[in-house]
């Protein structure tokens, strides 16, 4: 037919004149491989990338979030743990040194060798002292500002006492406890001979967020005095 003639005649000079239809459609965006080559991502492209990127930056913060967390709850038990070791060791080792030493009160009155009530605990035992030399301290134990503290002096006698050492933060309560030579509990130490010592010292220590926790000390000499021990 007569327009297929004319069609093939303008595809002959159109390939004469160097213009290629398949080209043509890949200028205005018909072949989508190369568009993406020659004008880089789209916007919707651009913004997923970035979505998927938050959401990655996202969970690597929570998960460094969590593990600092973990280190510093670690680091918090770890500090009560060893708060809670010293204390034990500390009394053991004074407990275990306690004198039969009566002492004297701010006003000259006579004071046991070991005074104790269910808040707090005095009494007199051994420490070092100068090379070679054996000394007497005067220590009290007791709840406050919310914490177990310790007070220590040299002075025997009188009101004098230590600066407070804190030993555990954040108490909730201490209770003392004292064992008598017949095996009996109870919740004060005011014996009628002042150099009387209990046989055994129970603190129960019941710190913030945490279950109590009890321990027990034996006294020095065996909760006897001298003359008591020496005539058993």
């Amino acid at each position: 037919p007569r327009w297929c003639g004319a069609a093939m005649m303008r595809r002959s000079r159109s390939a004469v004149n160097g213009f290629d239809p398949s080209l043509r459609s890949a200028e205005h965006g018909s072949d989508s491989s190369l568009r993406s080559a020659e004008h880089g991502f789209t916007l919707i492209e651009m913004l997923i990338a970035l979505s998927i990127f938050a959401m990655i930056a996202a969970a690597g913060v929570l998960l460094l979030r969590g593990s600092i967390d973990t280190q510093l709850q670690m680091a918090a038990r770890l500090d009560e743990g060893s708060a809670m070791i010293r204390l034990r060791a500390l009394l053991a080792s004074e407990l275990a040194s306690a004198q039969p030493r009566v002492g004297r009160g701010p006003a000259g009155e006579e004071r046991a060798a070991m005074l104790g009530t269910a808040d707090s605990l005095r009494f007199i035992h051994a420490s070092a002292g100068e090379p070679g030399e054996a000394a007497l301290s005067a220590t009290r134990y007791a709840i406050e500002n919310g914490a177990l503290v310790r007070h220590a002096t040299r002075a025997l006698d009188g009101p004098a006492e230590g600066a407070p050492a804190v030993l555990i933060r954040a108490v909730d309560s201490a209770q003392w406890r004292y064992r008598d030579a017949t095996g009996a509990w109870s919740n004060s130490w005011t014996p009628a001979d002042a150099r009387a010592l209990p046989r055994a010292v129970e603190l129960t220590v019941e710190e913030k967020g945490s279950a109590p926790i009890m321990l027990r000390f034996t006294v020095a000499p065996d909760g006897l005095t001298p003359d008591m021990a020496g005539g058993a």
